[in-house]
């Protein structure tokens, strides 16, 4: 999964995963995965096992291996993603737990996050409430930077030779110095039905999470939202003070676009089938959207000041954008 928000999502009194299950074997033989790579996500507000007394685990995320012993590791890492506000019902890891009904199988789990934020999950009666790792399932980091709350379990992070160098936050650390807790369209190049962008967790001024130490590879350039990560990225799916990029072109050369008087006129001769026009300015900020015909000379009527735009068309299996001089 790369630049998703999974969120408000739920999973019933004793069963795992309110956001995410990660199952790597099925006690009817039906193999699942044995890896999964989540890149610049945010998991938020997902719950599960809503009585106290209820088994099941994992509001977030769970990371199970199924009922019998596996022959190779079962593998789920978290790059730049931010783990936050989801709950569980019971006294377990309620933004990550690994799972499983074998020791052998809980074994095999490992769990890497490389400038992650686990912060702000609830679980009801546990002291550790973000990070939940059962037997010696493996939680570890490659390039470290992450930052986290409670862990319990039979491992603590980066044991085993692991180079992290998270932070871990103290009991009084507040939230909100870290993060802004309202799920929220912060902006970017995805937009969903209704002109808004995928929801992030904007980071705040002066959060620990801003321009950690920066690690020597695997560092991603862009955050969720497409802004352009600098030179030493924050942790989680958001950049503070990221900006916003170009999408790839593609439909170029088919392309031609001009303004007539206070209208822009896109020629779409050459270009087939329906296609959605998303302009947008220099913050990323959705100015206009409209769907249009291909294969005709089409004018948009935008009322936008002046300025410079990007202007994206977008058909069922093709896209360009193309910066715009709006006079």
């Amino acid at each position: 999964m790369t630049n998703c928000t999974v969120s408000g999502n739920s999973a019933a009194s004793s069963k795992y995963g309110g956001g995410v299950m990660i199952k790597a074997y099925y006690s009817t033989g039906e193999f699942f995965t044995d890896d999964a790579q989540f890149t610049n996500c945010t998991i938020s507000g997902n719950s599960c096992s809503t009585g106290t007394t209820a088994s099941g685990g994992g509001g977030g995320v769970d990371i199970g291996g199924g009922q019998y012993a596996l022959s190779w590791t079962i593998k789920a890492t978290f790059d730049n993603c931010t783990i936050y506000g989801n709950t569980n019902g019971r006294a377990d890891g309620a933004g990550i737990i690994t799972s499983g009904s074998d020791a052998a199988v809980v074994d095999k789990i490992r769990v890497i996050l490389n400038y992650s934020i686990v912060i702000g999950n609830t679980a009801a009666g546990a002291v550790n409430k973000d990070i939940k790792i059962q037997g010696d399932a493996f939680l570890g980091s490659t390039t470290g930077r992450n930052l986290y709350g409670g862990i319990s379990g039979g491992s603590s992070f980066g044991y085993a030779g692991s180079v992290t160098t998270g932070n871990v936050l103290l009991g009084s650390t507040p939230i909100s110095s870290i993060l802004n807790t309202t799920l929220a369209d912060n902006g970017g190049m995805t937009v969903l039905q209704g002109g808004t962008k995928v929801k992030t967790h904007a980071l705040v001024s002066g959060s620990p999470a801003i321009d950690p130490d920066m690690a020597l590879s695997g560092l991603q350039t862009v955050d969720q939202r497409g802004y352009a990560r600098d030179t030493k990225p924050d942790m989680g799916a958001y950049e503070f003070g990221g900006v916003a990029t170009a999408i790839n072109t593609t439909l170029s050369d088919n392309l031609k676009i001009y303004q007539s008087g206070s209208e822009i006129v896109l020629d779409l001769n050459g270009i087939s089938g329906k296609q959605n026009v998303t302009i947008y300015d220099l913050r990323a900020n959705n100015v206009h959207n409209s769907v249009v015909s291909g294969g005709t000379i089409a004018t948009i009527h935008t009322g936008l000041s002046k300025g410079i735009y990007l202007v994206r068309v977008q058909g069922v299996d093709k896209q360009t954008t193309t910066k715009f001089v709006f006079r």
